[in-house]
């Protein structure tokens, strides 16, 4: 059961992104509540048709001590089918240290290594006799820099030295995070993020310009402070919407993604684990 509702946030939308692939949740919340592991079951109803369930399924796995989230597992079966993709994140201290995909035919494993400025990447793929063995390393380089109290730039270097992503964040006078540019050197692909706030400090809207199209996503809160509606429009065309049901002790039990296109509704269903 939920213990601190003053702490109901239990998912930080902090920089707009809490509902996107690796669901980002509040540590605090987490960590008061005690909050072992939370379970997302994935099911789609068609309209006019029933729910099916996808066999698609989210576990994520906490520390006790912190609240940060310390493994997630994806779990794709297609309905069933025998051919299950499980993928395994492991983290610590909220940095992804490897990545495992498993599935009928192989298994591949990413190991993060970090240092103070760089990280590097090992690829172990599993041969005929289910030996790891090492195919691939991959060197990055990060450097930041502070033109100013309110600008952070982050240059990656790839393994050759050459530089070839930058992100430039950029905060104002009251510490609330502005925009994020981002820019892949060589091919010049660039991408822009806006923000803007409500009343209460929280964003209410993120805009993206990205290759041409503009995307615009709105965000609502409950009484409690949990983001309660996502709403995603390109152009002035509404694609994307997602809503959470709480519980009667506020606790969120469910999202519904709906995809306007398709007319299809995913939904999430959340099963917690408490820590004894």
């Amino acid at each position: 059961m939920l213990v601190n509702s003053c702490f109901a946030q239990l998912l930080d939308n902090s920089v707009g992104n809490a509902l996107e692939d690796h669901w980002r949740f509040n540590n605090t919340f987490i960590k008061k509540n005690s909050i072992c592991e939370i379970r997302v079951e994935h099911s789609i109803k068609p309209d006019g048709m029933g729910i099916s369930k996808t066999g698609d399924v989210s576990i994520f796995q906490f520390d006790q001590s912190t609240g940060k989230k310390r493994e997630h597992v994806k779990i794709s079966s297609l309905f069933g089918r025998s051919d299950t993709t499980n993928i395994r994140y492991r983290y610590m201290d909220e940095k992804l240290m490897s990545t495992t995909q498993t599935n009928a035919r192989s298994v591949i494993t990413d190991t993060l290594i970090y240092s103070d400025s760089a990280t590097t990447a090992t690829r172990f793929k599993a041969d005929i006799n289910g030996q790891l063995r090492k195919t691939q390393v991959r060197s990055e380089t990060k450097n930041t820099s502070w033109p100013n109290d309110t600008t952070k730039i982050v240059l990656s270097r790839n393994d050759i030295g050459l530089p070839y992503f930058k992100e430039t964040w950029t905060w104002d006078s009251q510490g609330f995070l502005v925009g994020m540019e981002s820019e892949f050197i060589i091919s010049a692909e660039k991408k822009q993020i806006r923000y803007a706030y409500d009343k209460y400090a929280r964003i209410s809207e993120r805009m993206t310009h990205e290759n041409g199209k503009i995307t615009k996503e709105t965000f609502s809160y409950d009484t409690w402070g949990n983001l309660e509606k996502l709403r995603r429009y390109e152009g002035e065309i509404l694609v994307h919407s997602q809503e959470l049901l709480l519980s009667a002790n506020g606790l969120p039990e469910a999202i519904l993604t709906r995809l306007e296109k398709s007319d299809e509704i995913v939904i999430s269903k959340l099963f917690y684990s408490y820590c004894e």
